[in-house]
């Protein structure tokens, strides 16, 4: 495994560029954009979930109900942060990072939310794949390191 340098930014643009992407859709609940991120056969590993959710269509029904369940007032805004991307092989990299996570309720849709303690800080493990079509999540996994005190 070598870090990405100079000579493949290309690589790590595309890889940042989909984790961002990733926490867009999610903000803006857009289960279509956040299923368009993944490969046909990725694997979406979530800490809430016990089992890996498998396939495109499998992480876009997923995704859905997760938008579905939260109340349409809710506001959530994923931070990326301290991303490290390399790469063993042309057309496939690795990621790290780091996502906190904010959440609040503004009661009203056109309203915003009062500022809070991060919803969560989470780690990111994420594979990515250059395929027809582009660059796809082939896999992502996300693990909670800290939650919010009560």
């Amino acid at each position: 495994m070598t870090f990405i340098d100079t000579a493949d930014s290309a690589t790590a643009y595309h890889c940042q560029n989909l984790l961002n992407l990733y926490a867009l859709a999610q903000d803006t609940r857009d289960a279509d954009l956040f299923a368009g991120l993944f490969a046909e056969d990725a694997r979406w590993e979530r800490p809430v979930k016990n089992a890996p959710v498998i396939g495109r269509a499998a992480i876009r029904h997923d995704i859905a109900e997760l938008i579905r369940s939260r109340p349409e007032t809710s506001r959530y805004q994923h931070i990326i942060t301290n991303v490290i991307c390399h790469s063993d092989e042309p057309g496939r990299a690795e990621s790290g990072c780091y996502a906190l996570v904010f959440s609040g309720d503004a009661g009203k849709f056109d309203e915003l939310p009062p500022i809070a303690l991060p919803a969560g800080i989470l780690r990111y493990r994420t594979r990515f794949s250059n395929q027809e079509g582009g660059w796809r999540i082939t896999f992502h996994r996300a693990e909670r390191l800290f939650t919010p005190s009560s």
